[in-house]
């Protein structure tokens, strides 16, 4: 099996696994792939596939998150409520969006830091015991710190409806948070609010939560154009693969490669000296190699910052 990041075909089977606890009305479901549209411009919605299969029988489970102003959690967590999910996704519909944009991601990112809510993980099979669902969930905690790893979190919500879900969440650090009852189906399951907060985490790279909420500065300064390419690079995409998901054309992408050595090479130069024995090609290719290599390593350098 192996993650990705979600594509516009994927949204209605990751409808079709939504946890029906959500309690997600009528009008929020009708809209949900314009608003997953949205979202999954922020490269954090991934899908887990097993790629024997075909789609969309492939994809075993989702993830998708939001970071989300201060006000939202604020005000959510001061009355005590359920259904975080729902609640988000309302406010989106009803507006104004509580949902950060780009350029309020790279100012949040810059400063204080991020409230991220994860909204929703779905599932094709949720008996946890069965060893392929173990899989799928191993590889969904992957993605979730793949693809926010070095982002300055200071918060992360999420809300979970089964006593597996919730020891899952208690195994990754994450305290549950005392809500009321308003609002809460007599007849379903229970909601439980979970919570990570940067000052629970302690600073280190022992803590693989560290690079969540204590990321290092980027020391490259990559363009938004630039990082999104390395997002797709860093997930095992071909160029032609990552010119179709940016709607870009090949040779687009390869000109996007020649930006990201001309940056690396004045701000990191020992990153992608020249072999001299090797082709154009295979200098490419090591280039490339070393670049990915050090991203993966600094996460940060292709989340979205501040620009002076």
């Amino acid at each position: 099996m192996r993650f990705r990041l979600v594509e516009p075909r994927d949204f209605p089977t990751c409808q079709s696994l939504l946890n029906p606890a959500l309690r997600l009305s009528r009008r929020v479901l009708e809209r949900l792939p314009t608003l997953w549209r949205a979202l999954a411009l922020f490269g954090t919605f991934s899908v887990v596939e097993d790629p024997i299969k075909p789609h969309p029988d492939s994809i075993q489970g989702f993830g998708a998150s939001a970071f989300v102003a201060d006000q939202f959690v604020d005000e959510f967590l001061a009355a005590r409520r359920n259904y975080l999910d729902a609640a988000l996704y309302t406010r989106i519909v009803d507006g104004p969006s509580p949902v950060l944009t780009e350029a309020q991601v790279a100012e949040a990112n810059a400063g204080d830091g991020l409230n991220l809510v994860v909204l929703n993980y779905g599932l094709r099979d949720h008996d946890v015991s069965n060893p392929s669902t173990q899989r799928v969930l191993q590889l969904g905690t992957t993605a979730f710190y793949t693809l926010h790893a070095g982002y300055k979190i200071k918060t992360i919500l999420n809300e979970v409806f089964s006593d597996e879900s919730a020891q899952y969440m208690k195994a990754g650090g994450f305290h549950l948070l005392e809500t009321a009852s308003v609002g809460a189906s007599s007849d379903g399951p229970t909601p439980r609010l979970f919570a990570l907060r940067r000052e629970w985490v302690q600073r280190g790279v022992i803590d693989p939560l560290s690079a969540l909420f204590y990321p290092s500065q980027p020391q490259i300064g990559f363009s938004p154009a630039e990082q999104r390419v390395l997002v797709h690079a860093l997930l095992n995409r071909s160029d032609a693969e990552i010119a179709d998901q940016l709607g870009l054309s090949v040779d687009g992408v390869k000109k996007t490669w020649r930006r990201i050595y001309d940056r690396v090479s004045r701000r990191l130069p020992y990153l992608i000296a020249d072999d001299r024995k090797s082709g154009d090609g295979g200098r490419s290719t090591e280039k490339r190699r070393h670049v990915l290599e050090h991203v993966r390593a600094h996460p940060e350098e292709v989340r979205p910052v501040r620009r002076t």
